[in-house]
C-alpha cells in the first residue's frame, strides 16, 4: 500500500481525473509531459492567526514549487510581528504579506480578504498549516488546463496525526483545501468561522467546468491540537480511509515527507522522526517479548512443581 502513493508517481507518469460540466463529469488523463501553452499566474491565499512557526513551513512549501508563475498573500491577524519580520528578511516580492487587528475577521472574511488582494488569473487555497508537495500546484493547473476546467481539487489527500502516529488517506471527495480556480469564477467565502469552504466547493461543483486529480501524496493535512475543527469531525474522516500505514511502512512513508526540500528543517517533523528513532527496534521488542515469555514459563514450571508437592505430601 505504501508503494501505491508514496512517492509521488514521476512526471512521467500520467495521473487519473474526473470532471467536466455540471452533471456531466468523466474519467480524464493528466500527462504532466505536456506542457501548458500558457502558465497563467496563480495567487496561493493564506490566511494565518498566531502560529507563525507553521506559517514558515507553508512559506517554504510554497517557496519550493514548481510552477513559477505564482504569488503568495498573507493575510496575519493579530501576531506578535514576528511572522512579518521573517518575510520581509526573505526579500522575496512575490511574497505579500498583510496584517489586520487582532479580532477584527472571522475565517471566512479573512480568507475574502486574501481573495480581494490577490493579483494572478488563478487563485490556490495554501493553509498555513498543511504540507504540499513541489509539484502540487503544477500538477492541478495542468489538470485544469489540459480538461479545460475552471476548478481543481485533490480528489484525495494525506492526512497525518503526530499524537497517534497514524497517516492515511482520505476518502474521495472534492478535498476541500486543495481548491486551484479561476480568479473570476471564485465565489466569496461566507463570513463563518469554520466550514466556510465547502459551501464554495458545493457552488463552484453546481456552476463551474470542474476536476478532480487522484493524487494524494501532493498534500499532507496535518492533524493537531489548533485545527479549526474538532478531533471527532477528523475521526468520521479516518473511519472511511482509503488506505493506512502502520509500523515500517508508516516509519518509511513519514520518512519519505520528511524528504521534500521544504520539509527538511520543520520542527514538528524534526521531532517526530527523533521520537521514532528512539523506539526500539522491533527485533529488541520480540527479544524483551521472548525473555518475558522465557520467565514466565520458568515460574509457570516452577508453580507447577511446587503445586504437585502439595498434593503428593
Amino acid at each position: 500500500m505504501h508503494r501505491r502513493v508514496l512517492p509521488l508517481p514521476a512526471s512521467a507518469a500520467l495521473l487519473q481525473a474526473y470532471g467536466g460540466a455540471p452533471g456531466r463529469w468523466q474519467a480524464h488523463v493528466v500527462d504532466p509531459k505536456l506542457a501548458p501553452t500558457q502558465a497563467p499566474q496563480v495567487s496561493c491565499l493564506m490566511p494565518t492567526r498566531a502560529r507563525a512557526a507553521m506559517a514558515r513551513t507553508a512559506i517554504a512549501c510554497w517557496q519550493a514549487q514548481t510552477w513559477e508563475a505564482r504569488e503568495l498573500v498573507i493575510v496575519e491577524q493579530g501576531g506578535s510581528g514576528e511572522l512579518a519580520e521573517w518575510v520581509a528578511g526573505l526579500g522575496d516580492a512575490r511574497i505579500r504579506h498583510h496584517r489586520v487587528p487582532e479580532g477584527s475577521m472571522i475565517l471566512g472574511e479573512q480568507r475574502n480578504e486574501t481573495l480581494r488582494l490577490a493579483r494572478g488569473e488563478y487563485v490556490a487555497i495554501w493553509d498555513d498549516d498543511d504540507y504540499s508537495h513541489p509539484l502540487r500546484l503544477q500538477l492541478q493547473m495542468q489538470a485544469a488546463l489540459q480538461t479545460g476546467s475552471q476548478a481543481c481539487w485533490l480528489a484525495r489527500t494525506l492526512t497525518w496525526r503526530a499524537a497517534r502516529r497514524q497517516l492515511w488517506t482520505t476518502r474521495v471527495r472534492a478535498t476541500e483545501n486543495t481548491l486551484v480556480c479561476r480568479a473570476d469564477t471564485m465565489p466569496r467565502f461566507p463570513a463563518l468561522p469554520r466550514g466556510e469552504d465547502t459551501p464554495v466547493k458545493y457552488a463552484l461543483l453546481d456552476q463551474a467546468q470542474a476536476v478532480v486529480l487522484d493524487a494524494p501524496a501532493l498534500y499532507v493535512y496535518c492533524l493537531h491540537e489548533h485545527n479549526t475543527w474538532s478531533d471527532g469531525h477528523f475521526s468520521f474522516l479516518y473511519g472511511e480511509r482509503s488506505g493506512e500505514w502502520l509500523g515500517r511502512d508508516y516509519d518509511q512513508a513519514m520518512r519519505d515527507i520528511a524528504a521534500w526540500p521544504a520539509l527538511r528543517h520543520d520542527a514538528r517533523l524534526a521531532a517526530h522522526l527523533a521520537e521514532l528513532d528512539a523506539r526500539p527496534s522491533a527485533a529488541s521488542v520480540w527479544e524483551r517479548l521472548g525473555a518475558g515469555k522465557r520467565r514466565f514459563d520458568q515460574w509457570r514450571s516452577g508453580a507447577t512443581r511446587l503445586d504437585q508437592a502439595w498434593k503428593n505430601r
